[in-house]
């Protein structure tokens, strides 16, 4: 009887231990939300780092999204773009949607009488923001790629206008 008894607890003891990572008890142990960056941001909550605000930003929340220019396939899932402007406006920083690098942008002097003026640059990356017709563009080697309507209500404009 001692020899049985101790047999199956052997057993349990090597049932037990024989945990593998993929089982599904070592994926209940994982902690929900530890999946900061090495800025501290959680990206399962949404966050990533903003270069311009030096801290950890929802895009979709902070930021103002424009659309592709061209008109994608029926069916095809347009995908995000956002612009963040830095709280003194000297900066923005455009994030695209598929992409892990935002790229920073300086503001430019816009002079009077410009027919499209070029309101933040990176000739580095060749990106642009200008102002045309109502709309302002995201041009990438001078080709227009990504538009947003002027509205004061939101978008740029209205980030663009609270400091006036």
């Amino acid at each position: 009887m001692k020899s049985t008894l101790s047999v199956a607890l052997l057993c349990l003891l090597m049932a037990c231990a024989d945990k593998k990572p993929g089982s599904q008890e070592a994926a209940e142990t994982q902690i929900v939300g530890n999946d900061a960056d090495p800025n501290g941001c959680k990206g399962s909550a949404g966050y990533t780092w903003s270069a311009v605000k030096n801290r950890c930003i929802r895009v979709f929340e902070e930021g103002t999204p424009f659309k592709n220019y061209e008109a994608t396939a029926p069916g095809e899932a347009e995908i995000a773009t956002y612009v963040v402007l830095s709280n003194d406006q000297s900066k923005a920083e455009i994030f695209f949607g598929g992409t892990d690098k935002p790229a920073v942008l300086e503001k430019r002097p816009v002079v009077e009488g410009e027919i499209r003026p070029v309101l933040f640059e990176s000739e580095g990356e060749q990106l642009k923001i200008c102002y045309y017709k109502d709309a302002y563009l995201i041009l990438f080697q001078d080709s227009v790629r990504f538009t947003q309507d002027y509205s004061l209500k939101n978008g740029l404009a209205s980030m663009l206008e609270t400091t006036k």
